[in-house]
């Protein structure tokens, strides 16, 4: 931006993110912040400066894209610039994160009476606690075959620690926006049996 004409004075212009958790400004050498000012003279009243307005990049699902408006206010002893009504300016953030699951191994193989361990986190940062409830996919027949499906606040399942063949170290696990990266370890393990077939078990993470 620039001046349309030469000020007796300098003019102060401020500018202010309204939504500074979402993007933020800064004006030539300045640092992305909540606002900028950028300052004109009678000298270099004509010369265009520039506003960069930066998207902050969290890790929490917005459930969509975020407008953000950019407002400006001005100062000056000059009355002709002094509090001038400037146009706002609309920014949109487009939302990169989606929330889900991330499991280390969607695929497990274990001999009877052995155990084997996977891990679980979110993929987003939630606004609020949630939990993860781990148990059999009695529809399923893949080998092992995890489905990550997040629905936010989760209606609780009913659930069993023991499943047929195979025993979960947990069939629960909670997270918090502050605990929500950090993995979380299931260890499956499989009991003994008389038969000499192969078994597929399915798990499913809601």
């Amino acid at each position: 931006m620039k001046l349309v004409s030469q000020p007796t004075g300098n003019v102060s212009v401020r500018v202010v993110s309204g939504t500074p958790a979402a993007a933020q400004v800064h004006g030539p050498g300045g640092v992305a912040g909540t606002s900028a000012t950028l300052t004109f003279t009678p000298v270099n009243w004509n010369t265009a400066q520039t506003v960069t307005v930066t998207g902050v990049d969290d890790a929490v699902d917005q459930s969509g894209n975020r407008s953000v408006t950019i407002s400006h206010s001005t100062t000056s002893e000059d009355d002709n610039y002094d509090n001038v009504s400037i146009a706002t300016v609309t920014a949109t953030v487009v939302d990169d994160d989606t929330a889900n699951l991330i499991i280390s191994s969607t695929s497990l193989g274990l001999s009877e009476g052995g155990n084997t361990s996977y891990t679980v986190k979110l993929a987003t940062q939630p606004t609020g606690t949630v939990t993860v409830d781990i148990g059999k996919d009695v529809d399923a027949t893949a080998n092992m075959v995890f489905s990550s499906t997040l629905l936010g606040m989760l209606a609780h399942q009913p659930h069993t620690q023991a499943i047929q063949d195979l025993t979960l170290s947990k069939t629960r696990l909670t997270f918090t926006p502050a605990t929500w990266n950090e993995p979380q370890t299931v260890t499956v393990t499989a009991g003994e049996d008389s038969d000499t077939a192969n078994e597929l078990e399915t798990l499913r993470a809601t």
